[in-house]
C-alpha cells in the first residue's frame, strides 16, 4: 500500500491524469489518496481518505475482498463527540455503521465514485453520513490491435460470373494481429459442367499483418469444353432381310459428350421375334470410345436366326411271310397265328437353326419380308411327297395284314371240314 501525504487537491488530479495515461499494465492493491473528506456533526467528528483502485484488481478479488480492500485503504475514523473530555480522548465508533458501495463500478474514471457511511444517531434525531471516493483506473495490459483479414473470388472471363459452387470454396474472414503471417491455399481443383473453371492464384501468395487489414484476392477463368456428338445405328447382317421397326426401336438417341469423356454403349438387347425366327443382337463396330475431338458414330449388328423344321423317313414295317400248311390232322399251333403287325411309329419334328444366309439361301422368309414364290412352293411339294410316302407304306400295311387274315380263314374252315 502506498500513502499519498500531500493534502492539496490539485495534487490527487495530477496523480489520477497520470494515472490514466503513464500507468503501466500492473494490478496493484488500492491505495489511499489525500484526506480531503472531513464532516462533524453533532454525534460524531469523521474523517475519510479517498481511494485509488485498478481495474485489475476487480479481475483478481471477489467482490468482499475489494470493498474490505477499500475500506482498509479509506481510513476512515469516526469520533464520537462529547464535551465532558477534550478531543484527543473523544472515543471511536467502530461497530454499527454501514458502507454503501452500490455506486462503484468495474470502469475508469477520473470523478471517482462516491461510497457512502451511515452512522448511527446518538443524540440527533437522523444517522450522520461521511462520503469518500474511489477512483478506479484502466491497469490492464493493452490487448493488441486486431486486423481484419478477407478473403475475395473474382472471374476474369468477360460475361462468365462465378458460380455457387465456386464462391463456396472460398476461405472464411477472420481476424489477426500484428506479426501474424497468413497464406490462403495455393490451388483449388477444377470445377464446371460443360466447361471448367481453373483458379489462377492468388494476386499474393501471403501477407503478414502489420497494421493494416488484409485482402487476399483470387482469380478464376472459365475454359469452355468443346462437344461432340456421339450417334447410333442399326444394320442387318442377313442380305435378304432387312431389320423390322421393333428392332429399330432398341437404337439408343443420339446424344452429345464432352471432349474427354468415355462414351460406353449399351451391349444387353432382348431377341425380337418373327415368323419362323428371331433377331438377335450381334454387338457394335467399336468399342468404350473416349471423346476426342471429333464426333463418334456406332454400328450396331443384328443377326437374323431361322428355326427350320425337317421329317424324318419313316423306317418300313416288314410283311410277316406265310406260314407253311399243315396237314389236316394237325392243328395249328399257337405259335402259327400271325403276329399283328407294330402300329406305326408317329411322325416327329426335328427342329434345326440355320442363321444368316446357309444353306444356299433356304431360308423360310415370310410374305412380309419379301419371300420369293418358288421358294415357298418347293416346300409345299417335299410335305406333299412326305405325306403321299407315309400312306402309301400304311396301305401297304394294311394289305399286308389282309393277306394274313384271309389265309388264316381258309386254313380254319379246311380244319372244320376234316372233323
Amino acid at each position: 500500500m502506498r500513502r499519498f501525504n500531500s493534502n492539496k487537491r490539485i495534487i490527487c488530479y495530477i496523480i489520477v491524469a497520470l494515472v490514466l495515461c503513464c500507468l503501466p499494465s500492473v494490478a496493484g492493491a488500492a491505495t489511499q489518496l489525500p484526506n480531503d473528506n472531513h464532516t462533524d456533526t453533532d454525534d460524531y467528528c469523521m474523517r475519510a481518505n479517498d481511494v485509488l483502485v485498478g481495474l485489475s484488481e476487480f479481475a483478481s478479488m471477489t467482490q468482499t475482498e475489494l470493498e474490505n480492500e477499500i475500506i482498509s485503504q479509506s481510513s476512515f475514523q469516526f469520533r464520537i463527540r462529547t464535551s465532558s473530555l477534550p478531543w484527543s480522548e473523544w472515543p471511536f465508533l467502530t461497530s454499527g455503521y454501514s458502507v454503501d458501495f452500490s455506486a462503484l463500478q468495474e470502469a475508469a474514471t477520473t470523478t471517482g465514485y462516491p461510497i457512502v457511511v451511515t452512522l448511527p444517531p446518538i443524540s440527533l434525531s437522523t444517522p450522520s453520513y461521511i462520503t469518500f471516493r474511489v477512483f478506479v483506473v484502466d491497469d490492464l495490459p493493452t490487448p493488441p490491435p486486431v486486423f481484419q483479414v478477407s478473403y475475395q473470388f473474382v472471374s476474369v472471363t468477360p460475361g462468365k460470373d462465378l458460380p455457387s459452387s465456386i464462391l463456396m470454396l472460398k476461405p472464411g474472414d477472420t481476424t489477426g494481429s500484428a506479426g501474424d503471417v497468413f497464406t490462403p491455399p495455393a490451388t483449388y481443383g477444377d470445377c464446371g459442367g460443360n466447361g471448367v473453371w481453373t483458379f489462377l492464384g492468388w494476386d499474393v501468395p501471403s501477407q503478414t499483418v502489420v497494421d493494416h487489414d488484409l485482402l487476399f484476392i483470387g482469380s478464376w477463368a472459365w475454359h469452355t469444353i468443346p462437344e461432340y456428338n456421339v450417334g447410333y445405328q442399326f444394320v442387318s447382317t442377313s442380305s435378304t432381310r432387312s431389320l423390322p421397326a421393333e428392332v429399330l426401336a432398341l437404337c439408343p438417341a443420339s446424344a452429345t459428350a464432352l471432349s474427354g469423356t468415355l462414351v460406353t454403349p449399351q451391349t444387353a438387347f432382348d431377341t425380337v421375334r418373327g415368323h419362323a425366327g428371331y433377331w438377335e443382337f450381334a454387338g457394335w463396330d467399336l468399342p468404350a470410345q473416349t471423346v476426342t475431338n471429333h464426333d463418334l458414330s456406332y454400328t450396331g449388328s443384328w443377326d437374323w436366326v431361322t428355326l427350320h423344321y425337317s421329317t424324318p423317313t419313316p423306317a418300313l414295317t416288314p410283311t410277316p411271310s406265310p406260314a407253311a400248311a399243315s396237314s389236316p390232322s394237325t392243328p395249328p399251333s399257337a405259335s402259327a397265328a400271325p403276329t399283328p403287325d407294330a402300329a406305326p411309329a408317329p411322325t416327329s419334328w426335328s427342329l434345326q437353326v440355320i442363321t444368316n444366309d446357309d444353306a444356299n439361301n433356304n431360308e423360310n422368309n415370310d410374305s412380309n419380308e419379301n419371300t420369293a414364290p418358288a421358294a415357298g412352293g418347293g416346300l409345299k411339294m417335299m410335305i406333299a411327297l412326305v405325306l403321299t410316302s407315309i400312306v402309301a407304306l400304311q396301305v401297304v400295311g394294311i394289305a399286308s395284314d389282309l393277306r394274313v387274315l384271309k389265309w388264316y380263314n381258309a386254313k380254319k374252315a379246311g380244319m372244320r371240314r376234316t372233323k
